[in-house]
């Protein structure tokens, strides 16, 4: 699990996910509001086409039916969920909905 994900915020561009993904060699980044709550995750699938990079990364982010956890699973029921969802990215909140982590597939 990785604690202190790398995370970008609402209202933030294309161009930025693009330069943080590229910095940080990463594939997806969760989106959180000025809470730290989790809203969305950008990845790699959403930018793919995305030609416009100054478009607000809420316009293309993945937002409905995210898969989340919560920081007792552990990593074999996590890489479960992975599996069975179809996903890489796996972020764990906390009850308010906070952005605590992210388990990834690497």
């Amino acid at each position: 699990m990785i604690y202190d994900p790398v995370t970008i915020p609402l209202g933030s561009a294309v161009a930025q996910a693009l330069d943080i993904m590229s910095e940080f060699h990463i594939g997806g980044i969760p989106v959180v509001n000025e809470k730290k709550q989790l809203v969305g995750i950008v990845t790699n699938r959403d930018l793919r086409f995305e030609r416009r990079l100054d478009r607000p990364v809420e316009e293309i982010m993945t937002k409905e039916n995210l898969v989340t956890t919560h920081q007792q699973t552990n990593l074999a029921d996590a890489a479960q969920i992975l599996q069975q969802n179809k996903i890489e990215k796996l972020p764990v909140v906390d009850k308010d909905n906070r952005l605590i982590g992210l388990i990834t597939y690497k």
